[in-house]
C-alpha cells in the first residue's frame, strides 16, 4: 500500500501514514467476526476435557475477536516461522500441548493445509465441512468429517478412547 501511495505521488512519510491507516481499517474489519451461536458452547465443553490450540496462517486477532481465552495456546505462522502445510507448526502445537502427534487431533477446513498436512505430521484429522468446500478433492480422506461443530466432541472422544 505504501508503494501504491508513493506511485500515486505521495512522499514516503505520507505514503506510510496512509498505508498504516488503511491496514488499521483492514484489521478492524478483519477481526469484526460474528461468532455463531454454537461455537462458544462447543469450544467451552471441549476446553474442559482437552487442551485446545489454535493454528492459523492468517492474521486474525483472537483476543480482539473475543475467543482467545478458549484456547490454551494460539499459534500463528508468523510466530512459529512456518505456515501450514509445513509440519513445523503442527509439531509446535504438539510440543506446547505436551503430546505426541499421534495423540493430537487437528480440525480444519482446508484439505491440503489442514487435513493432508496434519496427517503427514502424524495427527488424527477432522474435516470441518461447514465452509464452502463441499467435495473432497483427494483419494485419502480425513479420519472424520463434521457438518456441525456439535459433532466434534463425539469424534474427539472416539479418538481419545482409541489411543488410551
Amino acid at each position: 500500500m505504501k508503494h501504491a501511495a508513493e506511485h500515486s505521488g505521495y512522499d514516503s512519510n505520507s505514503a506510510m501514514r496512509l498505508a498504516n491507516a488503511a491496514f488499521g481499517k483492514f484489521m478492524a474489519y478483519r477481526n469484526d467476526v460474528e461468532i455463531y451461536a454454537d461455537v462458544m458452547p462447543v469450544l467451552t465443553r471441549l476446553r474442559r476435557d482437552y487442551l485446545l490450540c489454535s493454528l492459523t496462517n492468517g492474521n486474525a486477532d483472537l483476543m480482539q475477536i473475543g475467543i482467545h481465552h478458549i484456547f490454551h495456546h494460539n499459534l500463528s505462522a508468523e510466530r512459529v516461522g512456518a505456515a501450514k502445510p509445513a509440519p513445523k507448526i503442527f509439531r509446535e502445537a504438539c510440543r506446547l500441548a505436551g503430546v505426541h502427534p499421534s495423540s493430537a487431533v487437528h480440525v480444519g477446513d482446508d484439505p491440503d493445509n489442514d487435513i493432508i498436512a496434519a496427517r503427514a505430521a502424524g495427527m488424527k484429522t477432522i474435516w470441518d465441512r461447514t465452509g464452502t468446500l463441499q467435495s473432497w478433492p483427494h483419494i485419502e480422506r480425513a479420519d472424520a468429517e463434521v457438518r456441525s461443530l456439535s459433532e466434534l466432541g463425539s469424534h474427539i472422544r472416539q479418538f481419545a478412547a482409541a489411543t488410551a
